[in-house]
């Protein structure tokens, strides 16, 4: 185990562990499940600035300039078993003018989904001798955060000709802006916009822009080439080169990359093999790539337009802001991929894995061929597929989330199991009739997994959600009116506001679901499970919750007037100036739950046990008291007009 250290503090890892060479920055942390984190790195010189964009080190831009820090990027190769990120830094590398190496940690899309570090419990960042494995040291995460979206979590900087590391722990709300107006030598590049803050998106594309920019004599040549390419070929359809030459083995590539070409058009590399590398900005326009296994390699921004992708394989590959018009990725294992900003118009995907593939409305399909692909949980989100032929493709358990596939062609695809948000469809198409989940309102979706998504203000009234798994969800402000979530999996979700008037949830399982100034009027909870829940504001009048398990629930301000409690549990409740007017409480365990001030008047407490509770100044005028169990109760105060004792007697 290594130094623990605290904010602020210092550790010189030349004098812990002389003659250090390479070391692991390694980070974890404990999030929610909806929450994408991203590490990036700011190498910078003297005067603080980075040198140039590439010293930007992140998940698009993997590997330093001088080959000295790589970003394994998540990858389940290249990163240490047990931590979340792992980048890596080779001291003997490091280019004399670098000074500063500082670690941020970033929220994707935070502002969007309305995420920030305040729901983060713990969180870690630590140092490793890659040589002996040992740990040098470790910074716990222990200061509070409320609303910020990035995190400096530490610092590596050379003073007196040692490296030095500072844990920092400091968050901030602005995301990655906040650091690229602090770090860039130019702020008018990268410019932010007031008041709105910059998406962290945003940011990474004006950082490629960029780098595009610094390359633009190189890039130029390549085009004259592809337009010179392009006006020869007669035949749109064929996209594969048939080549003239022996393939060019991945060592010749890497060579040919290192010694600053980026032109490799129109050139063969059948059945290249490359592996964690950083292809960006490359122009790879009719290629011939076919069978190539392409692991963890970065393809952003690089032309890939009719490139011939056929039976290759893709692990993990990066193709931010590439275009792969007209290229042919026929069979292609393309699994995990993710597809922002892409130019996909007229490929062909026909047959191609695209198993759990993100599609971002940022990206461009018109009159793509992904006949007969599988599609199986991939994610299109405000894509617009027009023209796009996905017949007996395979998009079982996909998500569409306000897609557009007006035009697209769904001839015998397989829906079963999507789930659909404002999408569209064709004319006459009912994704219910293919088995697929619509989320609206009188909607079938029973047994949907909706496990940590966040659908705020959704109306799904009237909707049959029976054995549901909305666990960890957020419902903000929806209606569920008159909804069937019977033994629904509502744990841990987010239920501000929700209105649930007369819904049913028998059996339900809210254990821990924060549920402040839900409406649950006339709601049916009948053994539900409502352990350590927070029902802060909540209306449940006339909610019929027998049998419910309400253990340590926060109750403060409920309203139960005319609910029905009998069996409930209640221990460890405080049910302190709450309104129980004519509630049914017979049966239910009171015991030394604290009922002071409370309303129970003409509440029905029969056979309650109400051992060791504070009923003190609590109203029970009217109330049926017969056969409770009182015994170490305090009534000091309490109105008893009319009740009915447990003996049967009537207190005047």
């Amino acid at each position: 185990m290594g130094v623990q250290l605290v904010a602020g503090e210092r550790f010189n890892l030349i004098q812990a562990s002389p003659g250090l060479q390479k070391i692991a920055i390694a980070l974890g942390w404990n999030v929610p499940s909806q929450y994408e984190m991203d590490v990036s790195a700011f190498m910078l010189g003297e005067e603080g600035k980075l040198p140039n964009d590439q010293y930007f080190v992140f998940y698009n831009n993997v590997r330093s300039p001088d080959g000295s820090l790589r970003h394994a990027n998540g990858t389940s190769t290249g990163k240490i078993l047990g931590d979340d990120e792992t980048l890596y830094l080779n001291f003997a590398k490091l280019d004399p003018a670098i000074q500063e190496i500082v670690f941020i940690v970033t929220i994707h899309d935070a502002e969007e989904r309305k995420q920030s570090f305040g729901d983060i419990k713990t969180a870690f960042i630590r140092l490793e001798d890659v040589d002996t494995g040992s740990e040098l040291a470790r910074y716990n995460l222990q200061e509070p955060l409320t609303q910020e979206t990035a995190l400096e979590f530490g610092r590596l900087y050379l003073k007196n000709g040692e490296w030095r590391f500072q844990a920092v722990g400091q968050g901030y709300s602005s995301g990655l802006q906040a650091f690229v107006d602090r770090y860039y030598p130019e702020s008018s590049t990268l410019p932010h916009s007031q008041p709105t803050l910059t998406e962290d998106a945003q940011v990474i594309q004006q950082f490629l822009e960029r780098v595009e920019q610094q390359q633009v004599s190189l890039q130029e040549a390549s085009e004259s080439a592809n337009l010179s390419s392009a006006s020869d070929n007669t035949e749109v359809e064929e996209l594969s080169v048939k080549p003239q030459t022996p393939a060019i083995t991945a060592e010749e590539l890497l060579e040919r990359y290192k010694a600053g070409e980026r032109d490799f058009s129109n050139l063969n590399f059948r059945e290249i093999k490359l592996s964690d590398f950083d292809l960006s900005n490359c122009n790879f326009s009719n290629a011939n790539l076919e069978g190539a296994i392409l692991n963890q390699v970065n393809l952003s921004a690089s032309n890939l337009t009719r490139t011939n992708f056929s039976n290759a394989v893709f692990s993990k590959s990066i193709f931010y802001s590439s275009d792969l018009t007209e290229s042919n990725l026929t069979n292609a294992k393309i699994e995990k991929a993710r597809f922002e900003r892409t130019n996909l118009t007229r490929s062909k995907l026909i047959k191609a894995n695209l198993i759990d593939s993100y599609f971002h409305r940022t990206s461009k399909f018109d009159e793509a061929d992904m006949s007969e692909s599988n599609l199986t949980k991939a994610c299109f989100v405000e894509a617009t597929l027009s023209q796009v032929n996905l017949s007996h493709a395979n998009l079982s358990q996909a998500k569409f989330l306000s897609a557009n596939f007006e035009t697209t062609n769904l001839k015998d695809t397989n829906l079963e199991g999507a789930i659909c948000k404002n999408t569209r469809f064709p004319e006459n198409f009912n994704p219910v009739n293919s088995k697929a989940f619509v989320l609206s309102p009188n909607a079938y979706l029973n047994n949907i997994n909706l496990s940590g998504w966040h659908l705020p203000n959704i109306n799904l009234t009237g909707s049959s959600l029976s054995k549901a798994n909305l666990s960890q969800a957020n419902l903000e402000s929806a209606d569920l009116t008159q909804a069937d979530l019977s033994k629904a999996n509502l744990s841990k979700a987010t239920l501000y506001y929700v209105k649930f008037l007369q819904a049913n949830l028998a059996s339900a399982n809210l254990s821990e679901a924060r549920l402040h100034y839900a409406n649950l009027t006339a709601v049916n909870l009948y053994t539900a499970n409502l352990i350590q829940a927070d029902l802060t504001g909540a209306n449940l009048a006339a909610a019929y919750l027998v049998s419910a398990n309400l253990k340590n629930a926060v109750l403060a301000g409920v309203n139960f007037g005319g609910a029905d409690l009998s069996s409930v549990n209640l221990v460890g409740c405080s049910l302190t100036n709450l309104n129980l007017s004519g509630a049914i409480l017979n049966g239910a365990n009171l015991c030394g739950t604290n009922l002071s001030e409370a309303n129970l008047s003409s509440a029905n407490l029969t056979s309650t046990d109400l051992r060791g509770a504070n009923l003190s100044k609590a109203n029970l005028e009217k109330a049926n008291l017969k056969g409770a169990r009182l015994e170490g109760a305090i009534l000091e105060g309490a109105k008893l007009t009319g009740a009915i004792m447990p003996d049967g007697t009537t207190h005047e």
